[in-house]
This record gives C-alpha cells, sequence and structure tokens, in this order.
C-alpha cells in the first residue's frame, strides 16, 4: 500500500489541480470509493496548503461514513478537522475548481453525478463537522455526546448569512435535528415543539414539498403519543375555532431620486426630501391554533391608507379589494388547511 501511494504521487506530480478534481469526481461517480479516497488524500499529499484540503477530508468523511459504514475512521477524521486550528492566510494557496473544464464525462458512468466540493468558511465547515458527529452518536445512540456537539454547532459554530432564505434552510435542518435528538431522549412533547413552526407550510424552505419531512416527522410523534381519536378531535375542534384579527397586513415606502444638485436639498431635510409615499395596507389575518401553537393562514388587504409627504398628518384610504365577510374567510382557511399535507395525513393516514 505504501508503494502503490509514493508511486501514486510521484506519478501525479505532474498533473493540474484540475485533473486531480477530475480524477476523484470520475472515480467517485463510478463507484469506485477506495480509488477515491487515494485521490483525495493523493491531492492533500501534493497540495497541503490547498483550500480545499479540509473540505476534502469532510467528503472522505462522509464516503467512511455512507459508503463503507465506517463509523469510526468517519470519526477520526470529522475530530481532526474539528480540533485543527485555523489556518493562516499565508498557510492557504487558493484554487477555484469551478474554473476548471469537465472534459471526462465519457469516463463516467452515471451521467448525473457531480463531486460537489465546497470551499467552505472555517468555521461553518467546522459548524458541518459537529451535524456529521451528532449524527454518528444518535446512531450509536451516545445520546450525550450526540447532544454536545449538536449544541456546539450552535454556541461556537453558529451559522448566519446574509441571505434570509439561506438562513431558513438552516434553521428548518436545525430544528430537524434538535427533534430527532429529544425523541431519542423521550422527550416526545420538546420534539413535536420544533416541527410546529413548519408543519403548515408557513416557512416554506424553497418549495420543499410543504415541508414533507417535518410534517412525516410531525405526524409519526403524533401518533405515538396521542391516541388517535384525540388528535382528529383536536384538529377538528381547531378549525371550528378560527381568529380573525384586524391588523396591517403589508407595509411599504415609496421612494423618489434626490436631485442633490436642487438648492433645496440639504442632509436635515434627506429622508423628508427621499421618503415620498408611506402605504400601508390593513385588513384581518386568519389564524389557526392547533396542539398549542397558533400558524397565520391567510390574510385579506380591506383597504389602502396613503401617507404623502411632508403631509405627514394626512391620509388617503380607499378599499383595495371586494370586501369578504369574516365567514367567508374562514371558510376560505378551512379550504386551505384540509389541502395540507399535514391535515390529510391526520385524517387519513393516523
Amino acid at each position: 500500500n505504501l508503494f502503490i501511494l509514493i508511486f501514486c504521487i510521484f506519478n501525479m506530480n505532474a498533473q493540474t489541480e484540475c485533473e486531480f478534481f477530475a480524477e476523484i469526481e470520475i472515480s467517485y461517480c463510478n463507484g469506485d470509493y477506495d480509488k477515491t479516497i487515494e485521490n483525495i488524500n493523493a491531492y492533500i499529499i501534493n497540495y497541503p496548503k490547498s483550500n480545499y484540503v479540509e473540505s476534502l477530508k469532510f467528503e472522505a468523511s462522509k464516503i467512511y461514513l455512507y459508503e463503507f459504514k465506517n463509523n469510526e475512521k468517519s470519526k477520526e477524521i470529522l475530530l481532526e478537522i474539528l480540533n485543527k486550528e485555523q489556518r493562516k492566510k499565508e498557510e492557504i494557496e487558493h484554487f477555484n475548481k469551478y474554473e476548471c473544464v469537465s472534459d471526462y464525462d465519457n469516463r463516467i458512468n452515471n451521467k448525473f453525478c457531480h463531486f460537489d466540493i465546497f470551499d467552505r468558511n472555517f468555521f461553518i465547515q467546522k459548524r458541518y463537522v459537529c451535524f456529521k458527529l451528532f449524527e454518528i452518536y444518535l446512531k450509536q445512540d451516545s445520546i450525550d455526546l450526540a447532544q454536545y456537539y449538536l449544541e456546539l454547532s450552535d454556541k461556537k459554530f453558529q451559522y448566519y448569512s446574509t441571505s434570509g432564505t439561506s438562513n431558513n434552510i438552516d434553521s428548518y435542518y436545525q430544528n430537524l435535528r434538535y427533534s430527532d435528538l429529544y425523541k431519542s431522549m423521550n422527550k416526545i412533547d420538546k420534539a413535536i415543539q420544533y416541527l410546529k413552526p413548519y408543519v403548515l407550510g408557513t416557512r416554506f424552505i424553497y418549495n420543499y414539498n410543504d415541508n414533507k419531512e417535518a410534517i412525516d416527522k410531525y405526524c409519526e410523534l403524533l401518533e405515538s403519543n396521542y391516541f388517535e381519536f384525540s388528535i382528529k378531535d383536536s384538529l377538528e375542534t381547531s378549525l371550528k375555532n378560527l381568529t380573525i384579527k384586524r391588523e396591517i397586513v403589508d407595509e411599504e415606502y415609496h421612494y423618489e431620486e434626490i436631485d442633490y444638485d436642487d438648492e433645496n436639498y440639504n442632509e436635515e431635510r434627506y429622508e423628508e426630501l427621499l421618503q415620498v409615499e408611506h402605504i400601508i395596507q390593513y385588513g384581518r389575518v386568519v389564524y389557526f391554533t392547533f396542539l398549542g401553537y397558533t400558524y397565520k393562514i391567510l390574510e385579506e388587504n380591506d383597504y389602502l391608507s396613503t401617507q404623502t409627504y411632508p403631509n405627514k398628518n394626512k391620509r388617503k384610504k380607499k378599499n383595495i379589494k371586494k370586501y369578504k365577510t369574516d365567514e367567508d374567510l374562514a371558510k376560505l382557511a378551512r379550504i386551505v388547511i384540509s389541502q395540507k399535507r399535514f391535515y390529510k395525513k391526520i385524517m387519513e393516514e393516523i
């Protein structure tokens, strides 16, 4: 094995980084995972300063975990990444594999396969490592260690993105993990709490099929913790007791460009000149409460209120839609709920 590795390193020294990544992807997509690990190790030895080193080690740990079912080797690699100090800038040589030309499709059996590798932020990479350690220890019923690494991912490697969608996706999957954790502790009510925000599809992550995974886990927990008749009765009772509140349903400002050469312009009047219209839409919102959690189902904009600057004390109001009665809204809300995966699973499967 040592001879083979030395031969591979000697033979690959002439290869470019693009060629290395091509060999990694080809072996991975052809299901030759031993060769994939060999190619990853050879790349790391040849390019120890690469910005992809930690990410490739992480991918290797996943191969050991999912393909070789070798939890211990996977843990060993993950803990190595987790315990490693952040490298200094001068210790990293940046390379972008996505600038490589992919001209080796004829060597891949599975044309839909890609070996996706990301140049992740140091802390985000460690967050993903914590997730995998949580997964392994939970599978091994080492609940204390599973909890430790899941909580570590939030305490030390908390995720934040300027993209609201990215934050929602991260929160969604983290809530699924916490639900699994508390389920393993037999704390069913707490496990359910982490899933409640998603069961009516009111917090979408992309268009994730109405948050299918969260809904299925939620209904499974309900079924194991409540009597069948009490779940269905609670659902029917909640549908009969919808709440309608009058509140602001939308708010926005309309702006116009400022002429900085205007003789009336000065910094004190900036907001006054910039903010030309304040538009508020008032209406009614229908809320549905089930097992202690309240969901916003739909809203109706009854009228528009426009405030034009600088006359801040004057507002114009006008109806913007045909008026619906509260009963009309409640009926429509029940139809919306009855079409949800959550409702169908409870009424038809539980």
